[in-house]
């Protein structure tokens, strides 16, 4: 008896492991056709996109190396925009404002479930015209929420602004 329970155990998770892996491709072409609607990229080489997607904790660590792309020589002259999460937007406000030009924010529950978000989300970065966008964590949040975003800019670069090949 026990053997066939792990039978029928191992049935339901492979079975729900498929369904998952369906909801995500899905997803995934949804995303993909969402994408066509949205207007040519024209990106500009004076503007800078930073893309800090993660939690709090990370941004408080982060924060103090944000200043730093405005100081740099290699920055000074581009427009800098943050985007970033709006779990830590009232942090940010008090006391980061100035280290940025602008901000856009991004509820990544909202994100996740709500095509229209994510499609005036994308309309918004594209029409802004980054040239070069800076993601500088390599962590990739569940549900893959960066990964159109490499799509916004015509060159990626790493942390220290040195160009990227893999979009990833």
């Amino acid at each position: 008896m026990p053997n066939r329970l792990r039978q029928v155990s191992l049935f339901l998770r492979r079975w729900q492991s498929a369904k998952d892996c369906r909801r995500v491709l899905n997803d995934f072409g949804e995303w993909k056709d969402l994408q066509h609607r949205l207007p040519a990229p024209s990106p500009s080489e004076e503007r800078l996109l930073i893309i800090r997607l993660d939690d709090i904790g990370d941004y408080l660590l982060f924060r103090n190396q944000l200043r730093m792309y405005k100081r740099s020589p290699r920055w000074q002259k581009h427009v800098v925009t943050l985007l970033g999460n709006v779990s830590w937007e009232p942090i940010f406000s008090e006391f980061d404002a100035s280290a940025v030009d602008h901000t856009v924010w991004v509820d990544k529950r909202e994100y996740l479930v709500n095509s229209s978000y994510r499609l005036n989300l994308w309309d918004t970065l594209r029409r802004r015209g980054f040239g070069i966008a800076i993601a500088p964590s390599r962590t990739r949040p569940p549900g893959g929420i960066s990964s159109p975003l490499p799509s916004l800019a015509d060159e990626q670069a790493d942390g220290n602004g040195k160009p990227r090949r893999d979009t990833q």
